[in-house]
């Protein structure tokens, strides 16, 4: 919440993240340093871009241990979701047993 310039890039991230990986892939968007006094970035504005984004938005303090736990807790929660929903999305590519060729001896 202290990085104006940081937060007006969440959509270019994102975007490659899209881009570069697996659909279905998981996103939180976590507000740092929710402890200091001059935000450049409020919680509304974090809250509307995670809406935006379909995504969980969290605000943290490393310094003062705010919802670190929590946030620990929702990616365990979130990898955990996503793994299960991939087992059971068919495979695209199966492999065939059944075209299995003798084995060739090397000796």
């Amino acid at each position: 919440m202290s990085n104006r310039e940081s937060f007006d890039c969440i959509n270019n991230w994102i975007k490659e993240c899209v881009a570069h990986c697996k659909s279905g892939v998981p996103f939180i968007l976590v507000g740092n340093k929710c402890d200091i006094q001059k935000r450049q970035v409020s919680i509304e504005e974090g809250k509307a871009c995670a809406q935006k984004y379909n995504c969980d938005f969290l605000e943290t303090s490393a310094k003062l241990n705010i919802n670190i736990d929590k946030l620990f807790e929702l990616i365990a929660i979130k990898m955990t979701d996503s793994f299960l929903l991939n087992l059971q999305r068919p495979i695209e590519d199966p492999v065939s047993l059944e075209d299995r060729h003798e084995s060739i001896k090397c000796c």
